[in-house]
């Protein structure tokens, strides 16, 4: 999402893809909101509230210390093995990565 995207308008475009997505089935979300879920929980319980996602937490996905590339999923615990972030030379942002088992 762009940096100035309000919290609305990523919620907006977030349902017009997982309205289209059967949830019920194994979900894996990644998405660079560009919120910094940090600061903020509100993306984290609309994902879990409307969607049944929850979060998969992450230490900072930027060089500056700030959480804004986030994974949500309906998968267990029990089928996550690993769930983190790479170093990019291209970028400030770090890549996430979610290894199940």
């Amino acid at each position: 999402m762009q940096p100035k995207v309000t919290l609305h308008t990523a919620q907006d475009v977030l349902r017009q893809v997982l309205n289209d997505s059967d949830c019920s089935k194994p979900t894996l979300v990644a998405a660079d909101t560009n919120f910094d879920l940090n600061l903020t929980n509100t993306l984290k319980n609309f994902m879990l509230e409307e969607y049944g996602l929850q979060y998969l937490p992450t230490k900072c996905t930027t060089d500056y210390g700030s959480t804004l590339d986030q994974s949500f999923t309906n998968l267990t615990l029990d089928e996550i093995f690993k769930v983190g972030t790479l170093e990019s030379y291209y970028s400030d942002h770090k890549p996430l990565f979610v290894a199940l088992k």
